[in-house]
């Protein structure tokens, strides 16, 4: 799972405990409880939708020295989640375009 729905995912548990100091029969209580479902879908969609891949597999089959790759997540050039340790990549992600190295290095 990457950062971002991570953060969404403890967002949500956040949520669903403010739903619960609320009166179930209130407005609120039913927006929050709605709010929390939709959301909650939405992000296991999301989840589910992509395939991540470490780093490492990505620049082998794109020929390039793990470092590189890593350079490229770390400036935005790839679109890549670091967890721990470990940097994933979308499993369609494709390396970015020579232009693209050339003007951030």
């Amino acid at each position: 799972m990457t950062a971002p729905i991570v953060g969404a995912l403890l967002g949500l548990k956040t949520l669903r405990d403010t739903v619960r100091t609320c009166s179930p029969s209130s407005d609120a209580g039913h927006a929050l409880t709605e709010a929390l479902r939709v959301l909650s879908e939405a992000l296991m969609q999301a989840s589910i939708d992509v395939e991540w891949v470490p780093l490492h597999a990505k620049a082998d089959e794109w020929g390039v020295p793990l470092d590189t790759a890593q350079k490229w997540a770390k400036r935005g050039l790839i679109t890549a989640e670091k967890q721990g340790r470990n940097w994933y990549v979308q499993a369609s992600a494709t390396p970015p375009s020579l232009t693209r190295v050339s003007e951030a290095a």
